[in-house]
């Protein structure tokens, strides 16, 4: 029965931050928002059809209203293309190809919590266990990254330290176990890992 619970109150705190789920819209010959600021774990829609290409382009293409792809983008789209905003996103240009002259363009752009500069969202790959999750964390870090220090970071920038325990595996890599203070509220946060040389941070959902 509390798993249930649990699983229950999981659902309702993930499907009250619809505001992480964006759809962006063709309006005649424009987007709707032609502007979206995002965060990382956001998920965002852009709408396309055969008559309205999509193709993720340069800042330099972007700005000159030119239609070359990025070779390391999306490329071209004929239908709606959804992602989810990761560390590396930073600020992604896109046009509509049959009517970019016409300034049918826009931008995400990757902006983080109160506290947080975009030049610090590391593009690392952990894994990270459960999320959501009511009473602890897990994630695993290469051995050679040193000594570590945790905490959660809410969405309006308040820093709270948490103590991990660690251990090492088989494959030589530390396993990290965090747990959380029955103190913190249920919400989203960003998980901050922070060593001598980097800062790592991933979003993660806290239940009751």
């Amino acid at each position: 029965m509390k798993k249930i619970y649990l699983m229950l109150i999981a659902t309702f705190i993930m499907t009250s931050v619809k505001a992480s789920l964006y759809v962006i819209t063709i309006f005649g010959t424009s987007y709707s928002p032609a502007t979206q600021t995002v965060v990382i774990g956001d998920v965002v829609t852009i709408q396309a059809t055969s008559t309205h290409t999509l193709a993720e382009v340069s800042a330099a293409t972007w700005a000159a209203n030119g239609t070359t792809t990025l070779s390391t983008g999306f490329g071209t789209k004929t239908s709606n293309y959804t992602f989810t905003v990761s560390a590396a996103t930073q600020t992604l240009y896109f046009v509509c190809q049959a009517h970019v002259s016409m300034g049918m363009k826009g931008q995400i752009i990757l902006v983080a919590p109160t506290g947080i500069t975009p030049n610090l969202l590391v593009a690392q790959d952990i894994n990270l266990w459960p999320n959501p999750t009511a009473k602890e964390i897990n994630f695993s870090l290469a051995e050679s990254i040193g000594n570590i220090n945790t905490s959660l970071i809410s969405l309006t920038g308040q820093l709270i330290p948490l103590a991990e325990i660690s251990q090492t595996n088989a494959s030589g890599n530390k396993i990290y176990t965090i747990n959380i203070p029955a103190t913190i509220a249920p919400g989203v946060y960003f998980l901050e890992i922070k060593s001598a040389n980097e800062k790592i941070y991933k979003k993660i959902v806290i239940t009751n």
